[in-house]
This record gives structure tokens, sequence and C-alpha cells, in this order.
């Protein structure tokens, strides 16, 4: 029951961590769909002023100053929210409603004394060029700010349908390449645990000829033979332990400590094979005066932590690769800027 524990909780560890990491990204996602949409509205109020503007100005052709000011005072955030376009325009009705002001203002009937100096085809000129421009200003308008508040131009709400087709294969792409990047890596989670292990009993079978003056084997003859392989620590009041040389010392430190917490008494004999070396000898029993050596086996195991964090981070950063070369590529598009 404990192993299965363990195993469903190394398996649904990064699979929840995923699940959290898609719901963050997904939160930061709508966090910019608001950002885009109230941006969008701050937009469309700076349009909704120019209008306005317009709608004073085509009422009687004479906008008043307080009029201008006030406007261009409303609109001040457009220098933020656009182009330089945009509030170069603003500023150019501005300037040509002062122009038909000051003609409107200039303008002389047969009802007023001309002042000296005074133009009346240059006023009446200036007063109908300004007020054709400004009936323009509807359509003008329009076609202004259509790159910054149509949804099928608009390149920060909508962008082109190419960023979005690669931005979907990019996903899709993702979770193979960060599939094989933790299987390359697999044996890299793996390590030695100071609690996994078993050991076997090896006796010194060199001692043991001596300790009964029979020699078994021609091996016992020429005495232990040393593994290359292999290194021995004390086994404080009991013989020698082995263990491989892959195994680092202070872990196989480790593991003599926690095999002496659980075998306080010594190393007790277990069914041990004589089948290679022959039967002990007669009426010889095993004792602690025979020197025996502990092999110590640990296979390496995968450590959970390590593998959740390459599979997050696998996922993590061939998403960040992907989607980032594709935003490069979709700023290099938008021409270097982001309206």
């Amino acid at each position: 029951m404990k192993e299965f524990v363990e195993s469903l909780q190394a398996f649904l560890t990064p699979i929840i961590a995923i699940a959290v990491a898609w719901i963050a990204f997904q939160q930061w996602k709508t966090a910019q769909q608001k950002l885009k949409m109230e941006r969008y509205e701050r937009r469309m109020r700076v349009y909704d002023q120019v209008i306005q503007i317009l709608k004073v100005v085509m009422r009687d052709m004479n906008p008043k100053y307080e009029d201008l000011i006030q406007f261009r005072q409303a609109t001040t955030e457009a220098d933020f929210l656009f182009g330089s376009e945009i509030p170069d325009y603003l500023d150019e009705l501005v300037s040509n409603g002062i122009k038909l002001q000051n003609a409107k203002g200039a303008y002389c009937d047969y009802t007023r004394i001309s002042p000296p100096g005074y133009d009346h085809t240059k006023v009446v000129n200036e007063i109908k060029t300004q007020a054709e421009w400004f009936t323009d200003q509807f359509n003008g308008a329009r076609e202004k700010f259509r790159p910054y508040l149509d949804i099928g131009h608009d390149t920060t709400a909508a962008d082109v349908n190419w960023i979005r087709g690669f931005r979907g294969i990019g996903w899709v792409i993702t979770f193979p390449l960060a599939a094989i990047i933790v299987i390359a890596f697999y044996e890299e989670t793996k390590e030695f645990s100071p609690s996994y292990y078993y050991v076997q009993q090896r006796i010194d079978y060199y001692a043991l000829a001596k300790k009964t003056g029979t020699a078994r084997t021609g091996t016992d003859l020429l005495g232990p033979i040393k593994n290359p392989f292999e290194y021995e620590l004390e086994l404080p009041g009991m013989g020698t332990a082995t263990f491989s040389n892959e195994i680092p010392k202070e872990i196989a430190a480790k593991m003599l400590k926690d095999f002496l917490k659980h075998h306080p008494d010594g190393i007790k004999p277990w069914e041990i094979d004589w089948s290679l070396g022959g039967a002990p000898p007669p009426g010889f029993v095993l004792d602690k005066s025979v020197p025996i050596t502990a092999g110590f086996i640990a296979p390496k195991k995968v450590n959970r932590l390590k593998l959740a964090g390459w599979i997050i981070g696998s996922f993590v950063g061939m998403a960040l690769v992907i989607q980032g070369s594709i935003s490069v590529l979709a700023w290099i598009g938008r021409g270097f800027r982001d309206k």
C-alpha cells in the first residue's frame, strides 16, 4: 500500500505542478486581455471626444476657444495610448479650429465697417477651407482611428491570424519536446539513498580455512581477492562492509549508520550459499569470530522531487523558448512597435 501511495504521488506531483502552471498562465493571459480591453475603452473615449468637438464645430462653424482647449485637455492621455500620428491629428483639430474661429471673428459683412488692411476674399476663403476640412473629418477621424479601434485590424487586440496559428502549433510541439528532454535526462534524476539498499553476507574463506585448518578451495589458499570496483569500510565489531565505487563515501557512511541502527546486535547469519565452494567443515558453526563481509548493494532510486523539477522545467523552458521566439517574430512583424 505504501509503495502504491508513493508511486501515485510521484505520478500526480508533476501533473499537479503543470496544472498549477497552466492555471497561472491562463490568469496571466486573462490579465493581458483585460489590459487590452481597458486600453481599447480609453482609446474609444478619445475618439468620442473627437466626434463631439466635430459636432460642436459643425453646429455653426464658429467654435469657441474654451471648447477647443477643453477638448485638448480631455484627450491628453492620447499621447500614451496611440502612435504619434493621433496626438498630431488632435493638435491639428485644435489649430484648424482656432483658424476657423479667427476667420469667423474677422469676417465683415455689410453691417460692419472693415478695419484697415482687411482682405475680404482671403477671410472668406479661409472660412471655406476650414469648413470643408472639418466637414471631411467625420470620415477622416474614423480612418485615423481605425487601426486602433477596429478589432479586425488592431495589432494588440487581435493581431494577425498567422501569429495565433503559430502559437497553437508551438503549444502542440512543446509537450513532445519537453517529454524528450525528460526521457533524455531521466537517469539524472536517480541517486543513491542512505536508506535504500540491501546487504549480501560474504564470508572470508581464507580466514575460515585458517580457523578450521582446512583449505576448501584454491582461492582460500591464495587469500581473499579484492574487487577493483569496490572499496571497504569498517563495520564496527562485525567485520567490513564493501561498497561499489559508484556509491559516494558520504552516502556509504550514512548507509552504515542506518544499518547499525536496525541491526544493533550485529550481523546474523542467514542462509549461506555454499554450493560454489563445497560444504562447510563438519560440525562447523558460523559465529562472530569468523570475519564476515557485508556487501552493500545500493541501486539508484528516482528522486521524485528532481523528476518533478525536470518535468516542470522542461515544459516551462520549451514553452518560453517557443512562445518567446514567436513573440519576437510578431514584434518584428509589427514593425518593432506595439500599437
